[in-house]
């Protein structure tokens, strides 16, 4: 076998075994974070502020840094699961802060009409004086 025939077929060899490592870790990072998110699914009602924290912060992880090494190489299909992951993440995490949530915006909401009832005097009085 000639040399040049012999590193034609090492540069095929380091292809392919580059393009699969390439697709397992595509598949190896969408295979981690559907099982990530399937576990909160499965156990959020009994989750802990500790333990959601920690979930918080791996899901940082996921859709930060492992999603930024993985990116270039998604396929759209691909590219729609992490968009569904994520937002099945956000719905668990919605729900299991649904009371602190709900407390909040009903917080905003009579912060905003005493703001309101204040704006609304303010504009009266000016009517009234303009008069």
């Amino acid at each position: 076998m000639s040399v040049k025939k012999l590193g034609i077929i090492i540069t095929l060899v380091v292809y392919v075994i580059i393009t699969i490592s390439c697709q397992s870790g595509v598949k190896g990072y969408l295979r981690s974070f559907e099982s990530f998110v399937d576990r909160i699914e499965r156990h959020a009602d009994s989750y802990t502020e500790k333990q959601w924290e920690k979930a918080d912060n791996q899901f940082e992880i996921f859709t930060g840094e492992k999603y930024d090494k993985v990116e270039a190489r998604l396929t759209s299909e691909q590219k729609k699961k992490v968009g569904e992951l994520t937002a099945r993440y956000y719905k668990v995490r919605l729900k299991s802060a649904g009371g602190d949530i709900l407390d909040k915006i009903r917080g905003g909401l009579n912060y905003l009409e005493g703001f309101a009832g204040e704006i609304i005097d303010e504009v009266d009085k000016y009517q009234k004086n303009k008069k």
